[in-house]
């Protein structure tokens, strides 16, 4: 890439955080591109504003449990969607993923438990069945 593009796209990149102070995309473009320029201590500098912005982020919180539940790495994902709970309690997104990762750890109650309180925080009610769809949950009393 030309040193003119460069320029351009630091520029553009600072343009970015300027109308949205913390704009993540702008700052991992940032990283990315004093890392290509061998700027290290600039991409390190914004490396770590990028790390302190997400770490108050909950929905990374809530992308890193996806992650993590589909790996099979159950703790991980229920430590990084607790997070996101802490951070933002009545996001029902949250708590129906903490309920899927308990579910799938064999945690039945503290699963139906979590379900109930994403049904809650719900924008659109969501009916409560007698029993499980087929297939669900391998036969587990549990009433979603």
């Amino acid at each position: 890439m030309p040193w003119g593009a460069l320029d351009y796209a630091e520029s553009a990149y600072y343009r970015a955080l300027r109308s949205e102070p913390g704009h993540e995309p702008a700052m991992s473009n940032l990283v990315r591109l004093y890392r290509k320029l061998g700027e290290h201590a600039s991409a390190g500098a914004y490396e770590q504003q990028l790390h302190r912005h997400r770490q108050r982020n909950p929905y990374y919180h809530y992308f890193e449990a996806e992650r993590a539940f589909a790996s099979g790495r159950m703790d991980v994902a229920l430590a990084a969607v607790d997070r996101a709970i802490r951070m933002h309690d009545d996001e029902h997104q949250f708590h129906l993923l903490r309920a899927q990762i308990l579910a799938a750890d064999g945690r039945i109650q503290a699963a139906a438990a979590s379900f109930d309180r994403a049904r809650d925080h719900a924008a659109i009610p969501v009916p409560v069945q007698d029993s499980p769809p087929h297939g669900t949950l391998k036969g587990e009393n549990f009433r979603p």
